[in-house]
Order: C-alpha cells, then sequence, then structure tokens
C-alpha cells in the first residue's frame, strides 16, 4: 500500500515531516508522496527523517493553476526539486500568494474579522500560507465555527473576502515546467473541477500533448464507477495512473493516510509503473556525431553506451538515414542494444527494431514526389527515395555512388520513382555534391510553393532532405517522450548539423559535438571537448 498525495505543515497539512512518516510507518505504508502546495521546502527534511526506516518517500509538489478562473491542481514527481528553474517559479508563487494574503487580511478586517497577515504567518511559521491556513486561523480568533463556514462567509471563491493571486500558471505551464526538470507532471483529482464528461476529455488530451504523463485515478472522494471512468480516459490517453489519499491531518479530518475514508487501496504497482519513467533517454545523430569518420564505434565507446543501458537508459539513434540503413548500421557494429527504438528519417518515422513496427511516420504523397522530383530535374538536381528495403532511384549516378558509401542498402531502379511509391514515401534525398547555394535555392522553392505541406532540410552541405512539415527530429523526439512517458528534463539530444537543431532545441539537454557546425553550437546547452573521431560523447554516456 501506498499514497502519493499528502501534505504536511510545510503547507496546509496539520502533520509535521517528521509525523508523516511516523504515521506511514505505523500503518504499514510502502512509500508516500509528499505533495504540498507550491512549496518543496519539506522535501529533505522528509527525506532525511526517513532514512533507516521502512518507508520510501517520493518527493513531490502540487501546483495551484488557473483555467478560465478555474483552480486546477497538477501534481508533480521525482522532479530536480533543486532545479533553479523550478525554484524560481516558486518563489514567484509565494511573493504573488503573499501579496494575495496581505490584500485578504486587508479584505477580512473591513468585514469584521481584524488581524494582520504577520500575526497569521508567525502563527503557521515555516509554511506556505493558502486558505486552508485562514479558514484554521478564523476559527482559533472566533470569528467562525467551522472551515465550511470560512469559505462560505468570507474566503472561498465566490466569497466576499477572497482576492485571486496575481501571479498565475496554467495547467499547461505546471506540465510542461515538472516535465523539464525531470518530474512526472500527473493531473490531480480531475472531478473536482466540475467539468463535464466531454469537456474533461478535451482537457485531458490538452494536457497530454503539453506533456501530461499521469492522472490521478483513485482518490479518496471517488466512488468505484467514478475510478472506472477515469481508468478509461487514463486508457484512451494512454495515461499512467496513480492514487492518492490528499491527506491534511486535522484540515481535512474526514481523510485518513493511506486508506482516505477507509476503503481508498492504492496498489505498490502504481508507484513501480512511475519509476519506469525515470531512465534517462539520449537522443543520437549518427553521421558526425555519434560514428566517427568510418561509420564505426570505438571499442571504448561501445563499452561506453552499454554501461549506460545496463543502469537502465536508452539510446534512440535519431537520424536522417532510413531505417534499413540505420539499424545495418548497428549490426556491422555488433550494437543493437536491448528494446531499441529508432527515431529515422529525419523524424518521419519512429520504430521498434524488436517488433519492426513503425509506432509514428509521416509520408510525402506520391503527387508530392511527382511535384518535387519534376522541379529536381528542372535544376538538375539528383534525388533518390526509400521504400521499406532500397533506395528507390532511376539511375546509378556519381551522387548515388557518394551517398551509398556510408549509407548500405540495396538499389531498386525504377523508371518513374512517383508511380512505384504510390503509397507515398518517408522523405526524398537531394543531392549535389559540388553547388550548395543550388540546394538552397531548391530548397526556397519548396517552401515557397509547397510549404503548408513539406519542409527542405540540410543534413550536410550536399544532401538536401524533403520532408512532411510534420516531421524533424525535434518533432521526433516530442511524439517520442508523449508515446512512451518520458520527463523533457531527462532527455538529451545530440548532433552536428542543421537538421539537428530542432532536436537539439527540443530536448532537456541539447549537446552539440565539437565538429559541429557554428548553427548547431549556437543553439546548444553543451558542446563536447573531442569531436565525432575521438569518441565525442563517451563521457557523456559515462556520466549518466
Amino acid at each position: 500500500m501506498i499514497d502519493l498525495h499528502v501534505h504536511s505543515t510545510y503547507s496546509d497539512g496539520t502533520y509535521t515531516v517528521e509525523e508523516l512518516v511516523d504515521y506511514a510507518v505505523e500503518k504499514g505504508l510502502k512509500a508516500i508522496a509528499l505533495t504540498d502546495h507550491d512549496t518543496v521546502d519539506g522535501l529533505d527534511e522528509i527525506r532525511e527523517y526517513a532514512k533507516g526506516k521502512p518507508i520510501e518517500i517520493v518527493p513531490g509538489i502540487e501546483f495551484s493553476t488557473d483555467l478560465d478562473g478555474k483552480d486546477i491542481h497538477i501534481l508533480g514527481y521525482y522532479m530536480d526539486y533543486k532545479s533553479e528553474k523550478l525554484l524560481g517559479k516558486i518563489k514567484e508563487f509565494v511573493a504573488s500568494r503573499n501579496r494575495r494574503n496581505v490584500k485578504m487580511c486587508a479584505k477580512l478586517a473591513e468585514a469584521g474579522c481584524p488581524f494582520t497577515y504577520e500575526e497569521i504567518s508567525e502563527r503557521f511559521k515555516g509554511a506556505v500560507v493558502t486558505r486552508a491556513h485562514f479558514a484554521a486561523y478564523l476559527i482559533e480568533k472566533g470569528y467562525v465555527k467551522s472551515r465550511e463556514e470560512a469559505f462560505e462567509r468570507y474566503i472561498g471563491d465566490k466569497a466576499r473576502c477572497y482576492v485571486p493571486q496575481d501571479t498565475k500558471i496554467t495547467p499547461f505551464e505546471a506540465v510542461k515546467l515538472i516535465s523539464e526538470v525531470g518530474g512526472i507532471p500527473v493531473l490531480a483529482h480531475p472531478f473536482q473541477y466540475k467539468m463535464s464528461d466531454a469537456r474533461l476529455s478535451q482537457f485531458v488530451g490538452e494536457l497530454k500533448e503539453a506533456g501530461l504523463i499521469g492522472i490521478e485515478t483513485i482518490y479518496s472522494k471517488y466512488t468505484a464507477g467514478e475510478i472506472r471512468q477515469l481508468k478509461s480516459l487514463a486508457k484512451q490517453y494512454d495515461l499512467l495512473i496513480t492514487g492518492g489519499s490528499d491527506f491534511h491531518g486535522a484540515n481535512k479530518p474526514k481523510i485518513d493516510l493511506g486508506t482516505g475514508h477507509g476503503s481508498l487501496e492504492i496498489p505498490d504497482e502504481i508507484l513501480d509503473n512511475l519509476k519506469k519513467c525515470l531512465a534517462y533517454y539520449v537522443f543520437s545523430d549518427m553521421d558526425g556525431t555519434l560514428f566517427d569518420e568510418k561509420c564505426v564505434f570505438s571499442d571504448a565507446l561501445k563499452d561506453s553506451i552499454r554501461g549506460f543501458v545496463e543502469r537502465g537508459n536508452f539510446l534512440v539513434p535519431t537520424t536522417g538515414r532510413p531505417y534499413k540503413g540505420t539499424i545495418n548500421a548497428f549490426i556491422e557494429n555488433d550494437m543493437v542494444l536491448p528494446d531499441m527504438k529508432v527515431i529515422c528519417s529525419n523524424g518521419a518515422l519512429i520504430i521498434d527494431v524488436e517488433t519492426q513496427t513503425p509506432v509514428i511516420e509521416f509520408k510525402i504523397t506520391s503527387e508530392e514526389i511527382r511535384e518535387v522530383i519534376k522541379k529536381a530535374d528542372e535544376l538538375g538536381i539528383y534525388v533518390h527515395s526509400y521504400d521499406d528495403d532500397n533506395i528507390v532511384l532511376r539511375e546509378e549516378t556519381e551522387e548515388t555512388r557518394f551517398y551509398t558509401r556510408k549509407v548500405h542498402m540495396p538499389l531498386k531502379f525504377v523508371e518513374d520513382i512517383a508511380d512505384e511509391l504510390k503509397d507515398g514515401a518517408l522523405k526524398l534525398m537531394c543531392i549535389d555534391l559540388n553547388n550548395k547555394p543550388k540546394l538552397e535555392a531548391f530548397r526556397t522553392w519548396i517552401h515557397e510553393n509547397m510549404g503548408d505541406r513539406l519542409q527542405g532540410i540540410f543534413s550536410n552541405d550536399r544532401y538536401m532532405e524533403v520532408l512532411s512539415v510534420k516531421a524533424g527530429k525535434g518533432n521526433g523526439i516530442k511524439a517520442f517522450c508523449r508515446i512512451n512517458h518520458i520527463p523533457i528534463g531527462r532527455t538529451y539530444a545530440c548532433g552536428d548539423q542543421e537538421n539537428d537543431i530542432d532536436m537539439i532545441k527540443a530536448a532537456g539537454c541539447g549537446v552539440a559535438v565539437a565538429n559541429a557546425t557554428a548553427e548547431a553550437k549556437a543553439a546548444a546547452d553543451v558542446i563536447t571537448k573531442d569531436d565525432a573521431s575521438h569518441d565525442a560523447l563517451k563521457s557523456l554516456f559515462d556520466s549518466i
């Protein structure tokens, strides 16, 4: 049994972190998550106190967010709670809440309940002062008899002394922030927001697009039918299921730790599933980044990658190469990895290596292929494409021979590439070995005439690749993370060329190798000391 939604005196709970740990141990819980409102101040203390005790502490937070005037709560688990980015945002929230609280004290005084913000802050020293604290203080001072009366008469959303915070974050921004600092974002108690079923489904879908990973399905107030409904919603949007009591101690006296109103039961497997999101992912370009000049891994780099994977992490080749050209390179190097997935054709295809099953693919239509090739012929630019197994081309040329030095795939000669690829293609490869300006002009033409459907990306000075506008390595990484429940803050993207820039920007940490272009380096968070010919990424794999 576990409980992944618990509050302490650092926000609006009445148990100290030490009391929470002792009570959880007494109740036989295997794990609890401390999820205080808009603060992480209690996390170091509770983790230190729990050392040596038969209880696991999950670091968490509960963000209060605003959606069109509605208070929406987003839970975060396992984030880097010492991240400057996170702490900076929390500092903004605290300042906003303090300003709001001063104004509420003034309104309460006008309503006949005089006390200063300094007084209530001293009474709940060390806590983020919420409306629950105002309710408790109003009871202590004798102005009301119950928490319910306090909210109804004075501090509820529609009561006369309520003041909204002036600095607000949307639920989408909170999800993005939690993910960016390596945490698992979860929508808390969805039925509390009084949305219609259709609106809730739409909202959850929008949050999923923003990076939501889980939904709080098992909760103290929910009936068996409501839990089934939320499980169905989680399945619809491929979200993880979480659960918690929302324990506050005396501030919610009918809700007990771990068991809620008495029948709550949150199985251990829910936490096990969350922990699967904690792996790190390295998305790496191949040619000029992962490989040396000869497309070979050194033994030292092989050992580093295997050690990285054995520690529970994943390498995801993210390349402009077609799938066969990608996997053949790993087979030739004896480096096919367990549970391997590949993003290839510059993000137009995500594929599971073991099952050979496409997870996502974005194709160019045969009509678009025909239009692009017609213009390429006018400009004297070589073009080929691909089917599942072959390079599809009209004739072998100097460009073909240059390309196949590194990409080892059979050649399939056809009279008309568009006719051959009636179901479309993942990309077109346009090559000019000596005239990049000609390729640049061709790209300009594509963007001006077909830019609503297609894009041109340079993978080096000789290769310009034509893709769906939905493709691209950056979009590939974002889709991969959504599908596989990966917080963006646990991702690295490594590259060297123009077609790598969007993925370098998309990842939690963008890495440019020493031999990268100036533009790729400018987009990166980190530049390696070594180049691709000298195991540029070895130190990265060793450090994670």
